[in-house]
């Protein structure tokens, strides 16, 4: 069976926001939702990286999203890459700084932006 971009982007995405396995028992409501942020921030990230390497981009202007933010780029650590950004007065932050509604906005901001 051959697997598609689509397919294999599937794929990732199930791994990104996949279940909890037979532990929802034992789960509290702390640990649902600093998991659920966690998933809003790879989801986030993961539409980032594909709109940079879509468009053959390092970094992203963020001029019309708003939240004082002006850029995005790509940075690694160690072998993983995440998504610095910078603000208006040169503060940089993470991803994972930001509440769930911000990093939706931004997640809707990113995939508005060529329609992908």
């Amino acid at each position: 069976m051959v697997k598609t971009k689509q397919d294999m982007d599937k794929a990732l995405m199930m791994k990104i926001i996949g279940g909890f396995n037979d532990d929802v028992c034992r789960l509290t409501q702390e640990m649902v939702a600093h998991r659920h942020h966690s998933r809003m921030v790879m989801l986030v990230r993961w539409k980032f990286l594909r709109h940079c390497e879509k468009n053959r981009l390092s970094s992203l202007s963020l001029e019309g999203f708003g939240h004082d933010l002006v850029r995005a780029e790509i940075r690694m650590w160690l072998d993983s890459p995440y998504m610095r950004m910078v603000d208006k007065e040169g503060k940089e932050w993470i991803l994972y700084q930001y509440p769930d509604e911000t990093l939706k906005d931004l997640y809707n901001y990113i995939k508005g932006l060529n329609h992908d």
